[in-house]
């Protein structure tokens, strides 16, 4: 069960301080590696449609929608990366949003934007029956099995043996389900379907 309390604490200033040190250095590769992603895609326009080769034409245009969906994510990181500094800045960095205690330290230093304990990121109220419901979302849009009678060959003309699924007057008896027609011979039915 997911225990949430009021904060009674938080980080020190020295530990704020080596975190806000850590975000900024975070901070600077990630404007940098958007810049460069800005610099590629700028290239890749300049350079499309100058020799007419529709086939370089068509990758550039896969590898610039790759590159802005590469910019986008690293505009939320350096957004999310900011917000922790604002957070650091009200002294609230390090303070679960959902809890109210303190996040570990291991968590924060691999994760740095982090605003969730483990504890309350893996306790996800009704995932369970969001699961359940989707799985039997799933198993019904699913198209139903079919079935087949295998009949063996034992040499000579097959034999088939269908089963009836209602009888003529439309009664669902179980034991009506279940009969089945007697062996015939298919030489005799093509036989009869050639002579009509």
């Amino acid at each position: 069960m997911l225990s949430v309390s009021n904060v009674t604490n938080r980080y020190s200033d020295e530990d704020l301080a080596v975190f806000k040190n850590q975000i900024e250095q975070k901070l600077e590769i990630s404007f940098q590696q958007l810049k460069s992603l800005l610099d590629r895609i700028e290239d890749i326009s300049e350079s499309t449609g100058n020799d007419g080769d529709w086939m370089d034409d068509s990758s550039n245009a896969q590898d610039t929608e790759m590159l802005h969906a590469m910019v986008g994510r690293q505009r939320k990181h350096i957004r999310d990366l900011e917000n922790a500094l604002i957070r650091i800045q009200n002294k609230r960095y390090g303070i679960c949003i959902i809890t109210g205690q303190l996040i570990d330290k291991r968590r924060l230093m691999a994760v740095l934007t982090t605003t969730k304990s483990l504890e309350a990121k893996n306790f996800i109220p009704g995932k369970i029956e969001r699961e359940e419901t989707e799985r039997k979302r799933q198993s019904a849009s699913k198209a139903p099995a079919s079935f087949s009678k295998v009949i063996k060959r034992t040499g000579g003309t097959p034999v088939v043996k269908p089963k009836v699924e209602d009888d003529f007057f439309g009664d669902d008896d179980d034991d009506d389900l279940d009969s089945t027609v007697d062996e015939i011979n298919l030489e005799e039915i093509v036989d009869k379907s050639m002579e009509d």
